[in-house]
């Protein structure tokens, strides 16, 4: 072994007692910060990436209905902000995440509101509230998630889900109780109904003239970001790595149909998505763009996906759903699904031949009414929540427990017809 491999070693070595120490203090630490230290007038928000749909719309509504100054963790750039309707300056404080001045934010929040693991998701105190906003429901399994999170007490005080299906195991596997599931539906399914513009359209390279549908495939192998080690969800990296040579023959049936097809890898991906024919967008470039993820997605005619959470939230559109997933079988060996009934129960057609992608085209093109029926079984069958105003109604749910949320703006318009939130012991009865 050279003098250089060593080095390399020990430089690895010392990296991961870094994360390793980050993982298991910095929770105890803050779990006692919160505990200790009074709350202050204003809310800590933090999501992943920056422009998580789920941070970004629940923001919007603090901003309608919060009376203090909202802190957000890494929040994108002011231009962003402004391109999306959200004013920077004023109430919205930006923060570096890993900063001092950011835990001890968060430590002094009256309410937190989080997507992905924030500092090793802390024990919640009784005096500040905590909303696990989660980043979508769906197929992967989440059971080896928890673990951790259980040697700091109760991560959070309530749940949100789209589903009564997925969010009855959230519930369960944070050990909170039947009541502290809000079936509010996902705040980024609000972008979802304010499709993006032409000009939008048109500055991501898309042409608003013709239809397009989405390719937006989850991760199989995760690159390392921050204190999070890669890691891969399949057992077979190949299979991961020939997804898109294997989705080339099918682009070619759809643009052959007329369609354009764009593709939205997910941001923790270590493989490219890059197929012929087919336009890439990514965070970077919706950021720069000004353009939410979301409201590309509501301007989208259809969806081609899979084992991602995506589609789950696409059911609210009630367009047709394409399911390419040519390595299902070494995903299943990996990570795994839950449940696995559901697979007979999918929104959409396997996309495996040709003839399958020229069904799909016709599908698109004529409004989804040929996979109608699928996708109301679906729906069914895991208890989909549809609601126009999903963050206003989770702040209408918080309000109702005493949170400082007030009431929605009137320019905002009413709430969706029905039960705008229910609890799942609600939704029992």
């Amino acid at each position: 072994m050279t003098t250089m491999d060593v080095r390399s070693r020990v430089r690895g070595g010392a990296a991961r007692a870094v994360r390793w120490a980050v993982r298991t203090a910095l929770p105890r630490v803050l779990t006692v910060a919160r505990a200790v230290l009074p709350a202050r007038g204003h809310v800590f928000v933090a999501g992943t990436p920056s422009t998580e749909g789920n941070a970004v719309e629940i923001v919007r509504c603090l901003l309608d209905r919060y009376p203090g100054d909202v802190v957000w963790a890494d929040a994108p750039t002011p231009a962003y902000l402004a391109a999306v309707g959200l004013p920077y300056a004023g109430r919205v404080r930006r923060v570096a995440k890993g900063s001092l001045g950011a835990l001890g934010r968060y430590a002094t929040a009256e309410a937190v509101f989080f997507t992905h693991g924030l500092y090793g998701e802390p024990s919640v105190d009784r005096r500040k509230l905590t909303v696990n906003l989660w980043h979508g429901d769906g197929l992967k399994k989440t059971d080896r998630l928890f673990p951790a999170r259980t040697l700091h007490g109760r991560p959070s005080d309530v749940v949100v889900s789209q589903t009564r299906l997925w969010g009855r195991s959230k519930v369960a596997a944070s050990g909170l109780r039947d009541e502290d599931l809000l079936l509010t539906g996902h705040p980024r399914n609000g972008a979802l109904l304010e499709p993006a513009t032409a000009a939008d359209l048109t500055a991501l390279g898309i042409d608003p003239a013709r239809p397009f549908v989405a390719w937006m495939p989850a991760f199989r192998s995760a690159r390392a970001l921050g204190t999070m080690r890669s890691f891969s969800d399949s057992d077979d990296v190949h299979a991961d790595r020939r997804l898109a040579e294997q989705l080339a023959a099918g682009v070619v049936r759809l643009r052959g149909a007329g369609l354009q097809v764009v593709a939205k890898a997910h941001p923790f991906d270590a493989v490219a998505r890059d197929v012929p024919g087919v336009l890439q967008v990514d965070d970077a470039t919706l950021e720069a763009r000004g353009v939410r993820l979301y409201s590309l997605l509501g301007a989208s005619a259809g969806l081609i996906s899979d084992v991602s959470s995506v589609w789950v939230d696409y059911l609210a559109l009630d367009r047709p759903i394409g399911m390419f997933w040519p390595d299902r079988g070494a995903y299943l060996r990996g990570r795994g699904v839950e449940p696995e009934w559901l697979l007979s129960l999918l929104p959409g057609d396997d996309l495996e031949t040709e003839a399958d992608f020229d069904s799909f085209a016709r599908d698109v093109l004529c409004g989804g009414a040929q996979s109608l029926g699928r996708r109301q079984a679906t729906r069914s069958a895991i208890g989909f929540v549809a609601t126009r105003t999903p963050g206003h109604d989770l702040l209408d749910a918080l309000a109702s427990r005493g949170g400082r949320f007030g009431q929605r703006v009137a320019s905002r318009g009413p709430a969706a017809p029905g039960p705008a939130v229910r609890t799942e012991r609600e939704d029992r009865r």
